[in-house]
């Protein structure tokens, strides 16, 4: 199997820790890890993390780091990993060294942050974690990925098998546009054909990975296939209430309570998408919105509670300001 490899490293200055581990102080003389969502704090005071944390070797999933000597001979050192992204502590994966060069820890496939600490001679950690390197070693993407069956918001699709009858993939999906990282939204399966993974209302992109046995994405995502299901749309939308640059828009309501609107706006003429110009919002009359000085149309639709949109578009009113 032919594999891509990108390695990227996150390099701080000496008593820092890299973008994904924050130092903050719980109380006087405790040292608390703050990872994304989870929090660590030491049970009793940690020293100094070792700085210059870095990637000094690498050769297929084997890879050597280096850093700085702490100037202490007897201390002990280990390095940690974890999967990029996990909110869990790192899981030591070296025997306590006093050796701080080109000391080798076995990488896996997928994308996993590494870190060193000073270590007790039995392994436990008696300085906070140093800055992260992160080291991603993927496969190549599944591909002839594919809508292959289609009912209302269920959705199948199908692939290419890769050839390997141990290879488990799973789906991931994204609000088409979104610059966010692709949610998986199935289980790992060893099945490539006619894959189940339901859809939302709106507009989504669905890609296929494939995934260890814990479902820790370990190639690149496939193509993309956009799935698009819309609401129909309100109607009877019109300018209700306009002065100088401020316009309010009024239509008729849906009949759910709990349908949430937003109003669109381009530049009249425009082939663009529409750009979404208010919050949501249960009201449907007299919705303000900022006009700009040109010709724009404007239009609402109905959106979920994070704003993304989830009917088709209204009839256009035209705003002309000059």
């Amino acid at each position: 199997m032919k594999r891509k490899i990108k390695i990227c490293s996150a390099i701080l200055s000496v008593g820092m820790v890299a973008s994904s581990f924050q130092m903050v102080n719980a109380a006087p003389n405790n040292t608390a890890l703050q990872n994304q969502n989870a929090v660590y704090t030491s049970v009793e005071s940690l020293s100094t993390a070792p700085a210059n944390f870095r990637i000094s070797q690498r050769s297929g999933l084997g890879c050597a780091f280096s850093w700085r000597w702490s100037g202490n001979t007897e201390d002990l050192y280990a390095i940690y990993r974890k999967p990029t992204g996990s909110t869990s502590e790192p899981v030591r994966v070296t025997e306590p060294t006093k050796e701080n060069i080109n000391v080798g820890a076995e990488t896996l496939m997928g994308s996993y942050d590494f870190c060193v600490a000073i270590v007790d001679k039995d392994g436990n950690r008696i300085s906070n974690y140093s800055e992260v390197s992160t080291v991603e070693s993927y496969y190549d993407a599944p591909v002839h990925f594919n809508i292959s069956q289609r009912s209302g918001l269920g959705c199948a699709f199908s692939w290419k098998w890769s050839g390997n009858t141990e290879d488990l993939y799973a789906i991931y999906r994204k609000p088409t546009g979104s610059t966010s990282e692709p949610v998986r939204v199935t289980e790992p399966t060893k099945d490539n054909t006619n894959v189940g993974a339901e859809t939302l209302m709106g507009s989504y992109n669905f890609y296929v990975a494939r995934v260890d046995a814990n479902g820790n994405r370990i190639s690149y995502y496939s193509e993309v296939s956009t799935v698009e299901s819309y609401y129909d749309a309100p109607v009877h939308f019109n300018i209700s209430q306009r002065s100088g640059l401020g316009c309010a828009f009024s239509w008729k309501w849906s009949g759910n309570t709990e349908d949430m609107y937003a109003i669109y706006r381009k530049p009249t003429g425009s082939t663009s998408e529409p750009v979404r110009v208010t919050e949501p919002t249960k009201e449907n009359i007299n919705v303000g919105a900022e006009t700009l000085m040109g010709s724009y149309d404007f239009c609402v639709a109905i959106v979920d509670k994070d704003g993304n949109r989830i009917s088709y578009y209204s009839n256009s009113a035209t705003v002309e300001s000059y």
